[in-house]
């Protein structure tokens, strides 16, 4: 299949709306330089997913730059800090991340959102989550948004679309792995918890409560198997899923376990050094899987022949270029509303929640974030499984569960 180029994907910035207002290409001494800032964890429990996300969006924010934001008049200028998922490190942070005054910030995840969710109206400074907002954070008329909706709307489609296919007609007995000392791992029980209870298709019947990165579960499994699960779900980090399969190993027990994006089968695959020990394993999340030449996939691949990204087509990198495009597609919005003329976070936030942003190369739809809840509810589910050794498509475009606020 032809491979789309620089020019293909510049035509689609225009026709999406994005380069409306072009003029004449400027020199990097006329562009008005916009800060952006990210945060990563580099040293801690998400390190190994660290590289893919934010290469992804800094890779957009590249392209971005040359194909959209020149002919704008902007250059985003942007740069991350490391808080090692630590909510105390990302607070201590915040004189540093103030002072440069971006436009808005992009979240690595609840340990930063969280711990500065107080200081974002005073400070007029919006913040961008390239996963899904945690319960705390799920606020109407906030300042924190997300391109996709909660992990808990994640496990439920992927069980709306498992009851369907086992043609159950009692609940599926699931079983989860999490950990309280982290607030979103709490979060993420809460949400199954509630899916539970408002679809009667799954019965959540053992939550294991350990550290966040366990050693060894094969003591806490034994009694949880006990209860009889058809299915493990781990969403929270890859050394849990570890645990768990090499729990499962221990014991002699073939249960297939759900994943999220950040813990997938691939990282989870690599850390354990065996594929072959997720036979029959799924994840399940809306970000494209690595299968073909998908729309997402032509997109990933101008952006490693030209802008230089360095990272496999994997569902992180895919969540570090819809981050990207999220971001920068509000920013485009926010001028095509106020021009660049101001322009500040709290004409960004304004824009996210009164226009359509277009133009996400099939990683996401158009999406319209009305200001109720933080994240559009227009998604669907993709959903990839281990089979026969291979990293294999099971099920595309889910609809997505509908879920009420827990």
């Amino acid at each position: 299949m032809t491979q789309l180029t620089r020019r293909d994907f510049a035509k689609a910035a225009i026709a999406v709306g994005s380069a409306a207002t072009f003029g004449q290409r400027a020199t990097a001494a006329d562009l008005q330089k916009l800060s952006v800032i990210g945060f990563a964890d580099y040293t801690g429990p998400y390190a190994i997913i660290a590289k893919d996300t934010v290469g992804g969006r800094e890779a957009v924010m590249r392209w971005w730059n040359a194909e959209v934001g020149n002919g704008l008049g902007v250059e985003l200028e942007f740069r991350n800090f490391d808080t090692h998922s630590d909510p105390a490190t990302a607070a201590s942070l915040w004189p540093s991340v103030a002072a440069a005054k971006p436009l808005l910030l992009l979240s690595f995840g609840a340990s930063d959102a969280v711990p500065l969710h107080d200081r974002l109206p005073d400070a007029g400074i919006p913040l961008f989550f390239s996963g899904a907002v945690p319960y705390p954070l799920w606020q109407p008329n906030g300042w924190e948004f997300a391109p996709r909706a909660s992990y808990a709307h994640d496990v439920g489609t992927f069980f709306d679309w498992m009851y369907a296919k086992k043609k159950a007609t009692a609940p599926i007995k699931v079983a989860m792995v999490s950990s309280q000392a982290v607030p979103l791992y709490v979060d993420m029980v809460k949400g199954v918890e509630a899916y539970a209870k408002a679809s009667g298709k799954i019965s959540l019947v053992s939550t294991i409560w350990d550290t966040p990165q366990p050693t060894d579960l094969t003591t806490q499994m034994k009694e949880t198997i006990k209860a009889n699960p058809e299915f493990f779900i781990v969403q929270t980090n890859v050394a849990q899923g570890v645990a768990v399969v090499r729990a499962l190993q221990a014991l002699g027990k073939d249960i297939p376990l759900v994943l999220e994006s950040h813990c997938g089968l691939d990282p989870t695959a690599k850390a354990l050094g065996d594929p072959s020990a997720l036979e029959g394993c799924y994840e399940a999340h809306p970000l494209p899987m690595p299968f073909g030449q998908t729309e997402p996939k032509k997109f990933y691949d101008m952006l490693v022949s030209k802008y230089d990204l360095r990272v496999d087509f994997q569902a992180m990198v895919a969540n570090g270029i819809l981050h990207g495009l999220f971001a920068t597609r509000a920013i485009e919005a926010a001028i095509r509303k106020y021009s660049t003329t101001g322009l500040n976070g709290v004409k960004i936030r304004e824009a996210v929640t009164s226009e359509t942003l277009k133009g996400f190369y099939g990683f996401v739809p158009d999406m319209r974030i009305d200001g109720n809840q933080p994240f559009p509810l227009n998604g669907a589910v993709n959903v990839a499984i281990y089979e026969d050794g291979k990293y294999v498509e099971a099920a595309s475009q889910v609809p997505l569960t509908k879920l009420a606020k827990w």
